[in-house]
């Protein structure tokens, strides 16, 4: 599934108004999937600390290590951390984790919380071995419950990630390139 920008034009037809008036433009970004909620999960083979000094000013997060999503975006049993990232809370109700990384949809220069992300990103690239990042669309309304499977994996450097956003395809693993990606 891909995630991308979709621009609508919708046309009315009057009765005595002309051509050139008759048609009204109506352009929206608005991400598909119909779901409607995605996840967004970095991983870096650090504390988890690393990570949360990076991006806790600016966004929430919440640990992703032993959620389905989070092994995925380190690849498997690897060591290292995975969170979610969002520009709200994330809840948690006893084992229940409710939360999205919706906020995150638009282009980095539409959105301050997609701006601070790759702010972090970028924070985040000399001090650490190698930098995933995987987008899930959310099927439920639990993240403990969501199952990912990986769907492929692709290197990339920050700024081709940065200009892609947010069209990447679900359940891709992409690798950062210029920060140890190309040996994972």
């Amino acid at each position: 599934m891909v995630f991308y920008r979709q621009n609508v034009v919708l046309t009315q037809s009057d009765p005595g108004e002309s051509m050139a008036s008759d048609r009204k433009q109506l352009e929206y970004a608005e991400l598909l999937p119909a779901h409607g909620c995605f996840l967004v999960c970095v991983s870096a083979p650090a504390e988890a600390s690393v990570l949360e000094t990076t991006f806790a000013e600016s966004l929430y997060l919440l640990n992703a290590r032993t959620l389905s999503i989070g092994k995925a975006t380190l690849g498997g049993p690897k060591a290292g951390s995975a969170f979610l990232i969002g520009d709200l809370p994330w809840t948690r109700a006893s084992e229940e984790v409710r939360g999205c990384s919706c906020s995150l949809k638009r282009s980095p220069k539409q959105s301050e919380a997609v701006a601070h992300l790759f702010e972090g990103l970028r924070r985040l690239q000399p001090v650490v071995p190698s930098i995933a990042v995987l987008v899930h669309s959310v099927r439920g309304n639990r993240v403990e419950l969501e199952e990912v499977s990986l769907a492929g994996k692709e290197v990339l450097s920050l700024n081709a990630l940065e200009r892609r956003w947010p069209h990447l395809e679900e359940d891709v693993r992409y690798l950062l390139s210029g920060t140890g990606a190309e040996r994972d």
